[in-house]
C-alpha cells in the first residue's frame, strides 16, 4: 500500500461527507457524553457504569452504520434497511469479540493484546462482508499480508482512546469547557477518518489476497 494512504484517506473523507455528516452530530454527542461521564465523581450505586455501557453500544451502532455506508462505496452497492440493521448486529458482535480477544491478551500480558488488537482487526469488516468464512482467520490472514498497516491502525485507535481520556479530563472556566468541546469535534472527525481507514485496508488486503490465490492457481496449472 502506498505510504500516503493516511493522507489520501483522510482527502476520502472530506470527499464523501454526504456518506457521514449526518451521522457526525449524533458521533459527537455520544461522544461528548461518554466524556462527561468520565469527569463525574463514581458514584455509590451502578447509574454511571450502566450509562457508560449504553454510550459504548450506541457508539458502536453508529460505527457499524458508519462502516457499512463506507463499504458501499467501496462496491458501489446501496444496502437496504434490513441489510444495516443485520450488519450493525454483526458490527456489534463481532467487536465485543475483537474487544474481548484484546482483553485476554491484556490478561496474558501486553505483546499478546497487541497482537491480537492487531491481527484480529479486521474481524468485523470480514463477518460483514464474508459470513461463511471464519472472520478471525480470515482477518489475521489479511493483516500479516500488510502488517504495517495493521500495526499503525491498532496504535492509531489506542491513541484515539487516550485523545479521547485526555479530553475528559480538561476542567476548569469557559475556556476549558471550549478548548473540550473543540477537541471533541477533533476526536470525533478522528474517529469517522479511522473507520474509512479500516474500510479501505480491507478492501485492500482482501484484493490482495484474492489476486494472490489466482496467481498461486494460474502457477499450479502452469506445472
Amino acid at each position: 500500500m502506498k505510504e500516503n494512504f493516511f493522507t489520501k484517506n483522510v482527502i476520502t473523507v472530506i470527499k464523501e461527507y454526504k456518506l457521514w455528516i449526518w451521522l457526525f452530530p449524533l458521533f459527537f454527542i455520544v461522544n461528548y457524553i461518554s466524556q462527561e461521564l468520565e469527569r463525574m465523581p463514581l458514584r455509590g450505586d451502578n447509574l454511571q457504569i450502566v450509562l457508560q455501557l449504553v454510550t459504548i453500544i450506541i457508539y458502536m451502532i453508529l460505527s457499524g452504520i458508519m462502516t457499512i455506508r463506507f463499504m458501499g462505496k467501496e462496491e458501489n452497492k446501496t444496502f437496504s434497511f434490513s441489510e444495516y440493521s443485520f450488519g450493525s448486529f454483526t458490527f456489534i458482535l463481532y467487536g465485543i469479540y475483537y474487544l474481548f480477544s484484546i482483553l485476554v491478551g491484556v490478561i496474558l500480558f501486553v505483546i499478546p493484546s497487541v497482537l491480537a488488537g492487531t491481527f484480529f482487526l479486521l474481524a468485523p469488516l470480514v463477518a460483514l462482508r464474508e459470513p461463511n468464512v471464519s472472520a478471525f482467520k480470515q482477518s489475521f490472514r489479511y493483516v500479516k499480508k500488510n502488517l504495517k498497516i495493521g500495526f499503525g491502525l491498532f496504535f492509531l485507535m489506542l491513541f484515539l482512546e487516550f485523545w479521547g481520556y485526555l479530553i475528559s479530563g480538561i476542567e476548569g472556566g469557559i475556556f476549558a469547557k471550549a478548548a473540550g468541546l473543540l477537541f471533541s469535534v477533533a476526536d470525533t472527525f478522528m474517529g469517522v477518518v479511522f473507520i474509512r481507514l479500516l474500510v479501505s485496508y480491507y478492501y485492500y488486503s482482501r484484493d490482495l489476497n484474492s489476486n494472490q490465490q489466482a496467481e498461486n492457481v494460474l502457477g499450479t496449472e502452469a506445472l
